[in-house]
């Protein structure tokens, strides 16, 4: 179906340009268009050889054409199912949720909340970023997924998994958010993986109070991820020998190589001072995790939905 094929194309491409956001602050590459948004040090094409400003640039052209894709997904959903279709109303929230990440991001430059900034303001707003980015995602995924089996909703399957899927969720919610503030953190203070001494060393360097508080921040997020970890495991574990249906048993599958990948790059970041390139692969795999999960929960507790009732032509 050429929708579907568009709305995972869009899924992807909000991906990359969420990576690459990423490496502006890895980068300290924010800062690059000045306090001036949308223009970038005034001008709406600079002129520049900075090598920041070429990156916050080409980011904002790229998080502009997601606003342009989004609307692209919204409009041709509607033409298809309608206006309360659920393919229509997750085009329409991930929409939402573009602009919610433009709004955030022109804070972040308008209030100087990037570069060299270590404030809680910025702390706050980074994890709220985060939160917003997963929510488009989320969404975005279930766009591309509900598209697949269109037809009205009939009746729910396996609702008793419910709570446990959502609860999985909530932890990957909360552990992206403090993974942003982690990140942060790493790369404000940039840990020295062959100077700084062995990994317990650290952690209890970073936990005196003498700190600034996104070091002392730093530990939070491996016991949180490793604490979810466990629970995406066994959610995934338990689905596979509960449910027979193929679907479910495949994503549980892929939830489960997802989240053990996920583990050991964290601890592979941890272990070599996370340097930009494995914040990156690490960001990277809590996003293919995150989409796992939630297609995980549309296919499990999804709604069922008669052959005949789904459109032609899509």
């Amino acid at each position: 179906m050429k929708f579907t094929r568009f709305a995972f194309s869009a899924l992807a491409y909000n991906v990359a340009v969420i990576l690459w956001g990423a490496w502006v602050r890895i980068t300290g590459s924010g800062a690059g268009c000045g306090a001036h948004w949308p223009m970038c040090n005034g001008s709406i094409l600079p002129r520049t050889d900075s090598t920041q400003t070429l990156i916050e640039y080409s980011h904002r052209l790229t998080s502009g054409i997601t606003l342009i894709v989004g609307c692209i997904l919204l409009t041709w959903a509607w033409r298809i199912w309608g206006r309360s279709h659920r393919v229509t109303r997750a085009a329409g929230i991930t929409l939402f949720f573009l602009l919610a990440e433009a709004a955030l991001g022109a804070g972040l430059v308008l209030f100087e909340l990037v570069a060299d900034n270590d404030s809680v303001a910025r702390a706050v707003v980074v994890a709220l970023h985060l939160g917003n980015t997963f929510s488009l995602l989320g969404f975005g995924a279930l766009a591309a997924w509900w598209s697949w089996q269109p037809g009205p909703a009939r009746r729910p399957r396996h609702p008793e998994y419910t709570p446990l899927l959502w609860t999985a969720l909530g932890g990957l919610f909360f552990i992206g958010m403090t993974g942003a503030i982690t990140a942060l953190g790493d790369t404000l203070f940039p840990i020295d993986a062959l100077s700084d001494g062995p990994i317990l060393e650290r952690v209890l360097r970073d936990l005196s109070p003498t700190e600034h508080f996104l070091i002392r921040l730093r530990i939070i997020h491996p016991f949180t991820a490793t604490t979810v970890g466990v629970l995406l495991l066994f959610v995934g574990g338990f689905l596979r020998a509960k449910v027979a249906d193929p679907r479910v048993r495949n994503w549980a599958l892929v939830v489960l190589v997802c989240t053990l990948s996920e583990v050991l790059g964290g601890y592979l970041n941890v272990a070599l001072g996370a340097p930009g390139w494995m914040q990156i692969v690490h960001l990277a795999m809590a996003e293919a995790l995150w989409i796992a999960t939630i297609i995980l929960m549309a296919t499990t507790v999804s709604i069922e939905s008669a052959p005949q009732d789904q459109p032609g032509g899509v």
